[in-house]
């Protein structure tokens, strides 16, 4: 299965010692993607995931490198090719979640 991973399941697998999100991310024999934008995001707010997570800061960073093993990045390029596509779908749902949209669109996947 091909699955658009978002920002709110990579955070939920770096917080938490037993995280279920964690656990599917690396046990489950599933092709995972994510899009650039939503990488950089979570990037950008390491520090804070550090101090409020379950886990030391090592721990989170260790759980990081896996995560990004597991994960395939859908390039910005391709999302800005097909925004306008996505947006049009969502209608009137949240515009950020358009990029995922875009991603599941762009390799096929099979859930978000």
């Amino acid at each position: 299965m091909r699955i658009v991973v978002n920002t709110s399941i990579i955070i939920s697998a770096l917080m938490k010692k037993r995280s279920v999100a964690y656990l599917v991310l690396t046990s489950l024999e599933h092709e995972y993607f994510i899009p650039a934008h939503a990488l950089t995001e979570v990037l950008e707010h390491i520090d804070e995931i550090m101090e409020q997570s379950e886990l030391t800061p090592l721990e989170v960073i260790e759980r990081m490198l896996v995560i990004l093993e597991r994960i395939t990045i859908v390039e910005e390029d391709e999302v800005k090719k097909r925004l306008g596509e996505a947006v049009k779908i969502m209608g009137n749902r949240d515009i950020k979640d358009a990029p995922f949209v875009v991603a599941l669109m762009a390799i096929g996947a099979d859930a978000v």
